[in-house]
């Protein structure tokens, strides 16, 4: 059994491609560059928006930092509250604390975000630690949140990209991959987390056998 869960937020709590999504078209639109198709405006979930800006979108650096600048300006106003929790959440909190787990969150968000959308969702009673980076990070890499979350040895990450899966790897933790999130076809047959979920019940399973 694992005594300390670790979950990232986006595409693994929380469904938050409305507000995200929204936003990035609305900045894009803003810094007059051309619309981005779909499959590339899905890709923005998981690494930093730094490496959306310069790695997907192929904007100069100096763009990418302007794009970041206008985005956190309008999402902090309106688009961090336009998300929902997949099925199952909090249900999943509530079994876990029950079964003595003790949970924390680490997350990409900036973690001015954070608080106040847990708090919005009723959530932030569950968690013992909620961690995200001071200000944007230009890397995907979430090593040092996953460490800075982690209160036990005996730690799991949830999480539902590959970034997860190796930010885990490299802080020492174990991984589970939901299926649920945003993670791309095949993502993880490459990068190979130690279990895969395909709902909260089976999370519960894995975590607490």
């Amino acid at each position: 059994m694992y005594d300390n869960a670790i979950f990232d937020v986006d595409g693994t709590i929380i469904d938050s491609s409305q507000g995200v999504f929204g936003t990035l078209r609305e900045t894009i639109e803003k810094m007059g560059k051309p619309p981005l198709p779909e499959d590339k405006i899905r890709l923005f979930m998981g690494p930093s928006l730094f490496d959306g800006f310069t790695k997907i979108a192929g904007y100069s650096e100096r763009d990418a930092l302007r794009g970041i600048e206008i985005y956190r300006e309008h999402y902090g106003e309106k688009g961090l509250y336009e998300c929902r929790m997949f099925d199952g959440y909090p249900e999943l909190f509530e079994k876990l604390k029950n079964a003595g787990v003790r949970l924390c969150a680490a997350s990409s968000k900036p973690k001015e975000f954070l608080p106040p959308l847990f708090e919005r969702l009723g959530i932030e009673k569950y968690f013992e630690r909620i961690v995200g980076p001071a200000q944007e990070k230009r890397v995907s890499d979430k090593t040092e949140l996953i460490l800075a979350a982690k209160v036990s040895d005996g730690a799991v990450m949830i999480g539902d990209r590959k970034y997860d899966v190796l930010s885990a790897r490299s802080a020492g933790v174990d991984v589970i991959g939901v299926t649920y999130g945003f993670a791309a076809d095949g993502e993880f047959d490459e990068y190979k987390p130690d279990y895969l979920a395909k709902n909260t019940d089976e999370i519960y399973k894995i975590i607490t056998k």
